[in-house]
């Protein structure tokens, strides 16, 4: 996450792409997992929160394609990867689940 907003703020857009791409993969992959392990806890709540990340990664995957056409700005991948990946999931609900992961 750190690379592709270094790289939005002052690289070539192209690489800025490559990288958010890459991120999404990460993601991608992490959801995965974590879906696995909310399922095997038993989670009640398990497929609502793999909607949520269906959600995200589909807001990744326009602002991805519209990295690759130019029409997205810098503050455009802040606000997803500060506000929506990090503080709105990772920080609040994902954290809502550590306590019956424990």
């Amino acid at each position: 996450a750190n690379a592709v907003l270094a790289a939005a703020a002052g690289g070539p857009p192209s690489e800025t792409a490559v990288l958010f791409a890459a991120l999404v993969e990460d993601c991608r992959v992490h959801f995965a997992d974590e879906e696995r392990l909310l399922h095997a806890a038993g989670i009640a709540e398990a497929d609502a929160h793999a909607a949520v990340h269906c959600a995200l990664l589909d807001a990744a995957e326009q602002l991805l394609a519209r990295l690759r056409n130019g029409a997205a700005a810098p503050g455009l991948l802040f606000d997803f990867i500060a506000c929506d990946l990090v503080a709105g999931h990772i920080l609040k609900e994902d954290r809502r689940h550590f306590p019956m992961l424990a």
